[in-house]
């Protein structure tokens, strides 16, 4: 190859690799211990084609008949790209007496007609005149299958199969025809991939210790024959080689799992799978399978974290951020992929990989067509087509699951395949006159919409819909969007209104990813109050989440604590307990959680019979100062009816937080916070004294919990109303210590007007005149 590409700068490593080929009789010289071609071999892998060349003219000067010397000649020629001496030397070797060297000759003669005139059909016809001399030649017929595979013609690469299907039964360890077959065969059938199987299931029993082989044919007998002849192949394999190691192995034992027993086992698997690419540092087909679902954001994130060589903690990122329930023990985002990829693979692959749409990026571009609502670029799909063999179809369902809504046939045929749920805007019978009547098309710009000849398929999400069209050659689905002059042109104005659903953003389909299910749904209100913790060092988070529940649901409720990356630092169970006097069944979880000063993430769950409320988020808490007086967050609730009534109770202080900060007129709120670092005085006593201000504003409600900078906006926005006020202040005293002092009291709403309200707390100790202060914004409801 370092000699070939000295001649030949501007081919590319593909066409050096199949001219590299066309040097048949160096190996035969290796044979031959004793043969002054010997020192010509030398020659040449030393880059002294030169002394080589002049070496094989001596040669041949004082043997004329001496066709190996002609055949090597010839190749370096070619090398040279000499072509009309490549051609006279290869031509020499035709009158040898032995039919291997003539069929060297012919590839030889095929090699240099192909790559140096440009003449393909003459290639082909010495690689025939080659196998008519000896129809099982392995040289010959690789170097059929090789120029086939790179002459760039779609109809050839269909014939470069006989060829390649001949060496594998002949043996498929031969020179790289194998790797071939699984790389760069296009338009394999399911028909193919067995005929392989049962060919290299041959081959391995003479053959055991070939590990890789067996894990090709374990993945291959999964996608055509299923979970349990692909875990059998595995059996065998770790028999035969019980010390080989491939993260592809856990990964496909996940994957047989999922298909027979459902998400048992299938995540401990998977997570092996992850940990074992991490050591052997082959994450190859865990991104191939999980990239079609990134998003930009996710991608960058791979990068950065691929270059720190952290590829398995990206991948525990990546499934935890996706994950709906985090505090499952079953990642139902992760299964649920798994679940899609299967079927996609299985109804929505590409027929004809190798083909022009998967194999030229500049034609994909072209068989797309640009709207005036956005510009689609299919190539946002083309390397996730060709990695997955999935066609666009595949990958939309990969994303956002089922279509609610699937209709399909051929309507220009017949149109009314398309009455189904009254979708007048796809009736494209008349669609051919309109063309007529225009007497234009614009390419590229689909101003006109394209007669449909092919199949087509519209799938729908909600009120939104996705056309594909099954086109020539491209062997699968593509997505077409429609231009809006195409509505126009169909439809009156009031009709648009009536008929025309919004057409989906493939762009925006493909950055994004979805899962919907009908018990896990998202908690739309909680509350965080920041304390400090107990050693003074990090932060004690209370999350207050409420819910109605079903009558007679045993609820449950857990809290987790992560790093930026996911990762759980702490986990625990939460109280839950009725909410007394609510009309609408409402209980509330407190979810405690340590968290260290900085960036973090949480989740937390609140589940009863079927259904599961879900909440998650990052935060981002400075530390609280351990000299100067320090606020916690302001916790708003109401006081329980009695001692016996289940409530919430910290610092001896028992109350029911309000999640929503929503309350009615007339109900008292019990208002509780914790006050840091007061310093002891005169008298070694610890006093302080307490503003509290509560004003009615407009505006949007404000932050809630304690988070840095929030005080500001909520001191500045809203325009407060006059007669909606309340202001009191306190003076207390602490005991004595350096314990959090609990700080509660009542506001009485009996004379507060339904409205919105800030609520600010400002406090001063006494010791040493330092200042704090905290506000919350809560809401009175009328009657």
């Amino acid at each position: 190859m370092a000699c070939l590409r000295r001649f030949f700068p501007g081919v590319s490593s593909w066409l050096l690799l199949v001219a590299a080929t066309a040097f048949p009789g160096l190996s035969a010289i290796s044979a031959e211990p004793e043969s002054p071609l010997i020192v010509v071999q030398q020659l040449i892998e030393s880059g002294d084609t030169a002394a080589a060349l002049s070496r094989l003219d001596r040669l041949l000067e004082a043997d004329r008949k001496n066709y190996k010397a002609f055949l090597v000649r010839g190749n370096l020629h070619l090398a040279r790209r000499e072509k009309g001496e490549a051609r006279e030397d290869f031509t020499q070797a035709l009158f040898a007496d032995s039919d291997s060297l003539r069929i060297s000759a012919r590839v030889g003669l095929a090699w240099t007609h192909y790559l140096l005139f440009g003449r393909f059909r003459q290639a082909t016809e010495h690689l025939h005149r080659a196998l008519a001399i000896d129809p099982d030649s392995r040289e010959a017929l690789y170097a059929k299958f090789r120029l086939h595979t790179t002459s760039g013609q779609s109809d050839n690469l269909w014939l470069s199969k006989e060829p390649l299907f001949k060496l594998l039964y002949q043996d498929p360890a031969y020179r790289d025809v194998y790797r071939l077959w699984r790389d760069s065969l296009p338009g394999k059938t399911e028909n193919d991939v067995r005929e392989v199987c049962a060919i290299l299931a041959e081959f391995l029993k003479a053959h055991p210790d070939s590990a890789n082989w067996w894990c090709d044919l374990a993945w291959d007998r999964f996608q055509v024959e299923g979970a349990g002849p692909a875990l059998q192949t595995i059996e065998e394999l770790r028999s035969a080689n019980p010390a080989y190691r491939h993260p592809k192995i856990p990964l496909l034992e996940a994957r047989c799992r999922l298909e027979k027993n459902g998400s048992t086992g299938f995540q401990d698997l998977y997570w092996q799978a992850v940990t074992l690419a991490g050591r052997v540092g082959d994450f190859e087909q865990l991104f191939i399978e999980a990239e079609p679902i990134f998003t930009p954001e996710d991608y960058q994130k791979w990068k950065a974290m691929q270059a720190e060589g952290i590829e398995e903690k990206f991948f525990h990122y990546f499934w935890a951020k996706v994950n709906p329930d985090k505090l499952s023990p079953v990642n139902k985002r992760l299964v649920e992929h798994y679940v899609r990829l299967r079927y996609a693979q299985r109804e929505y692959k590409l027929r004809y990989q190798g083909g022009v749409y998967q194999s030229e990026e500049d034609q994909n571009y072209l068989i797309a067509f640009k709207t005036d609502t956005y510009d689609y670029d299919p190539r946002i799909m083309f390397k996730r087509c060709r990695r997955l063999g999935l066609d666009a179809r595949g990958l939309l369902f990969l994303r956002h699951g089922e279509p609610d809504q699937r209709i399909s046939g051929f309507p220009d045929w017949d149109p009314t395949m398309l009455r189904d749920a009254d979708i007048k805007f796809f009736y494209l019978r008349s669609l051919s006159e309109q063309e007529k009547q225009s007497g234009r098309r614009e390419y590229g710009k689909l101003s006109m919409m394209p007669k449909f000849t092919n199949r087509i398929e519209i799938w729908w999400y909600g009120k939104i819909y996705y056309v594909f069209e099954e086109m020539p050659l491209t062997g699968g689905f593509i997505y077409r969007p429609l231009h809006s002059t195409l509505q126009e042109s169909l439809f009156s104005p009031s009709e648009m209104q009536v008929y025309t659903p919004p057409q989906g953003d493939m762009t925006i389909a493909m950055n994004t990813q979805g899962f919907r299910t009908d018990y896990l749904l998202e908690q739309e209100e909680y509350y965080l109050a920041q304390f400090m913790s107990p050693d003074r060092k990090g932060l004690e988070v209370e999350i207050y989440q409420d819910q109605p529940l079903p009558e007679g649901a045993a609820p449950f409720a857990s809290a987790a604590a992560y790093d930026t990356l996911w990762y759980e630092s702490y986990r625990s169970d939460s109280p839950v307990f009725p909410i007394p006097g609510a009309d609408d069944n409402r209980w509330v979880a407190i979810h405690t959680l340590p968290f260290p000063p900085g960036k973090s993430r949480f989740a937390i769950r609140l589940a009863a019979g079927e259904k599961t409320w879900n909440g998650r988020g990052e935060i981002n808490f400075p530390t609280f100062d351990t000299v100067y007086l320090q606020l916690s967050a302001i916790v708003l609730g109401v006081d329980p009816p009695d001692e016996v009534t289940p409530a919430h109770e910290r610092r001896g202080v028992r109350f029911i937080p309000r999640p929503s900060f929503r309350f009615r007129q007339g109900e008292p709120i019990r208002v509780y916070l914790e006050y840091y670092n007061l310093q002891t005085g005169r008298e070694s006593r610890r006093r302080y004294r307490e503003y509290v201000d509560v004003l009615r504003h407009e505006g949007e409600r404000g932050i809630l919990g304690k988070i840095a900078g929030s005080l500001k906006g909520l001191l500045t926005f809203g325009e407060p109303k006059a007669g909606s006020s309340v202001t009191l202040i306190f003076d207390r005293e602490a005991e004595k210590g350096r314990d959090p002092v609990a700080e509660t009291f009542t506001i009485d709403t009996g004379e507060l007007p339904a409205g919105q309200y800030r609520l600010l707390i400002e406090a001063r100790d006494n010791a040493n005149s330092f200042w704090d202060d905290e506000a919350v914004m809560f809401e009175i409801e009328g009657e």
